[in-house]
């Protein structure tokens, strides 16, 4: 192992030492080393498995991984985002209303002043804090699945409610108006905003500790809800659905019909946005799409963050080997922490790849050295055949 890499050679020499008062040491020798190989495979393949199956993930892992898919991806998010809202402000035939229209821009309102807070990604820490002292791997994943499902479902009863209570306000504003235009409309769930952020964020916070205390796993998986208030978050900062709102109203002044250009240019921009959201938390969702500048972080953290368990599983398996023969070894298998220390660095490296083959790269270099002990191993018991049929019969 990278940070005990001299497991497996001393339960080698340990084997040496067990084997030597057997009456058929060498087939003691030979049983016992094999086991050790074989323990080092098993290792390897069970974490291999588990590392290319982000469904299995714990939020150790998840979060940062997603944490760095967000940054990967940022300049591209903005990018695609510009584009497909400068052809949305050109589109037409949205067929809504000036009513509808005022939803469409009080729900824009609602999930910015949300997602402005940063509570998501803030509790995403303490649900890992919280669950890592459960019993065991299965109760820590249900703990954090629970919870994770209660915050994203709280976070959605926010926003709707708001969403209903930004149009209240705007209605009232413009009572008495002559016309509702997008600039009075746009005017006023700005205003909202500023005077509902301080409300939202203790509104939000207080859900999400309910969220957190009732919340049950629901059809999501860990890995989509992360993605989805990561996505959403970056979609919301880069500001251009309020830029581009000011631009329509613009734009639309010298139109002939100029509610018509504007409910159709406001509605096609935030239905752009949502499109971007959606095609982006697919995007992280699936980690065999992702590329190798984020496959390759995630596995690097998803083994250190195993580092301890996987050795601990090998240590076990080791003994496990040598039982079978009879050897008892003088180092008991030690207990450590599931959850990590540290988090590894999220950190962009290279081209395309594939996860699975990122993960058993991940897996063969923590147990690297323990490969290379065995392949010295079984060279030394070559040796050991040699050097029997050198002896002269008696």
């Amino acid at each position: 192992m990278h940070r005990d890499d001299d497991l497996v050679h001393n339960h080698l020499k340990e084997i040496e030492e067990g084997c030597e008062d057997k009456d058929d040491a060498h087939k003691c020798e030979e049983v016992a080393t094999r086991g050790v190989a074989g323990a080092m495979e098993e290792t390897i393949t069970k974490y291999t498995m588990h590392c290319k199956d982000t469904d299995s993930w714990s939020l150790w892992a998840v979060h940062p991984a997603v944490d760095n898919f967000v940054k990967v991806h940022e300049e591209e998010i903005e990018e695609d985002l510009h584009e497909k809202i400068h052809e949305a402000m050109n589109a037409t035939g949205s067929g809504l209303s000036v009513d509808e229209m005022i939803k469409i821009v009080c729900s824009d309102a609602a999930a910015k002043t949300v997602e402005s807070t940063d509570l998501i990604h803030e509790h995403l820490d303490e649900i890992q804090d919280t669950c890592k002292n459960e019993t065991d791997d299965v109760a820590v994943k249900t703990c954090e699945d629970d919870k994770l499902a209660g915050i994203d479902a709280q976070e959605d009863n926010i926003s709707s409610f708001y969403t209903e209570h930004c149009v209240e306000h705007v209605d009232e504003d413009l009572k008495g108006k002559d016309k509702k235009t997008l600039k009075l409309i746009h005017e006023a769930a700005d205003k909202f905003e500023t005077d509902h952020t301080d409300e939202i964020k203790d509104e939000l916070h207080a859900a999400i500790h309910r969220g957190m205390e009732e919340g049950k796993a629901g059809a999501k998986k860990a890995l989509e809800i992360v993605c989805t208030h990561e996505v959403e978050k970056q979609v919301e900062k880069t500001g251009l659905i309020h830029e581009h709102l000011e631009e329509l109203e613009e734009s639309c002044s010298d139109k002939d019909d100029i509610a018509q250009c504007e409910i159709d240019g406001a509605t096609n921009i935030i239905k752009a946005k949502d499109d971007i959201i959606s095609h982006f938390i697919e995007h992280c969702s699936d980690a065999s799409s992702w590329t190798l500048w984020a496959i390759h972080p995630a596995v690097d953290n998803f083994a250190k963050v195993h580092d301890d368990e996987m050795t601990e599983f090998l240590h076990k398996e080791v003994h496990k080997a040598m039982g079978e023969e009879g050897l008892e070894s003088v180092t008991a298998a030690f207990l450590v922490p599931r959850s990590p220390f540290t988090r590894a660095p999220a950190l962009p490296l290279g081209a395309a790849g594939a996860l699975l083959v990122m993960a058993f790269a991940g897996m063969a270099a923590i147990l690297g050295a323990a490969r290379l002990a065995r392949q010295r191993t079984l060279l030394v018991m070559d040796y050991q055949h040699q050097d029997e049929a050198l002896l002269p019969e008696e």
